[in-house]
């Protein structure tokens, strides 16, 4: 969330009068972090976010869980990927992307979820509206996961989003850096 907070003060620091954030997965739940605990943007998108921590009700995920948890998993995540996991795990369990959705009104706030997720089933999308009531929520027919899954039109489409929501007609606005 520091990197997000760090390239957030640089653009408002290059004089662009609107930051939106956006990302997908756990990238949506960065950006879902960032904006409930305090984050200076003009919207925030979320796509494929999960609403909680520790989903193991899909394959992909007992998968993810088993990569990062098992000490042959993380052998095997070091051979084939040649990523290094800590045993560890998280030292202390963060605030879910639920617990803090609520907090980013009035920021305006778009979450995207596919309900062909084969990450996260449909209910981290419920998680994060109930958390967030005020926010969009865009429930995608077909849609699988993440950025993998993103259309050119369902960029297209949240790229319209956010111009309207923080008032820009286009993406510049009389020379001005928006």
């Amino acid at each position: 969330m520091h990197d997000v907070a760090a390239a957030v003060a640089f653009l408002r620091a290059e004089a662009f009068r609107h930051v939106a954030v956006l990302g997908w997965s756990m990238g949506g739940s960065i950006m879902l972090r960032y904006a409930g605990l305090g984050g200076d943007a003009d919207a925030v998108v979320s796509v494929s976010s999960p609403g909680a921590w520790f989903e193991r009700g899909t394959r992909s995920m007992r998968l993810v869980h088993w990569l990062c948890e098992a000490r042959l998993g993380r052998f095997a995540c070091r051979v084939v990927r040649g990523t290094r996991l800590s045993p560890a795990g998280w030292v202390d369990i963060p605030e879910a992307p639920a617990d803090v959705a609520g907090r980013i009104a009035p920021t305006p706030l778009l979450v995207v979820h596919g309900d062909a997720d084969h990450y996260f089933p449909n209910r981290h999308v419920e998680l994060l509206a109930t958390a967030a009531p005020t926010a969009s929520v865009w429930r995608e027919p077909g849609m699988g996961h993440a950025e993998a899954a993103t259309t050119p039109q369902l960029v297209d489409r949240i790229a319209a989003w956010v111009r309207a929501v923080v008032g820009v007609d286009a993406v510049w606005d009389d020379g001005a850096r928006d």
